[in-house]
């Protein structure tokens, strides 16, 4: 490609990694979405186990997520039920204990400032 040789190119190979980079990247970006969504709910949940690396988390992985989520709240709906179930495995509280929709939109979930309180 950049010696210019279009010609030469091996277009069927070229879109299937253009397509494997796409699914690498959404599973990527869901990964991240669920842990923040699974913190979000423990710091709600259980405001008395509140620490220092689960504000870590929620920190760490909001800058990992691009800007691009804002166009995408579906995708927040669609990570909502395993961070959910993550959220009731760690704590050891009822899966019922939380909400069965997000309760938060997608711009307090990566708003910095946004902690969800008891």
């Amino acid at each position: 490609m950049r010696a210019g040789k279009w010609h030469e190119l091996d277009c069927e190979h070229l879109i299937e990694e253009m397509e494997d980079l796409g699914r690498s990247a959404r599973k990527e970006i869901r990964s991240y979405l669920e842990g923040l969504l699974m913190h979000l709910l423990k710091w709600r949940y259980q405001p008395d186990y509140q620490t220092r690396s689960w504000r870590d988390a929620i920190v760490g992985k909001r800058t990992r997520i691009p800007d691009f989520l804002m166009e995408s709240p579906r995708l927040l709906q669609e990570c909502y039920p395993h961070a959910r179930r993550t959220a009731a495995r760690q704590t050891r509280l009822a899966l019922a204990t939380f909400p069965d929709t997000c309760p938060w939109t997608v711009e307090q979930v990566l708003d910095a400032d946004f902690w969800p309180n008891a």
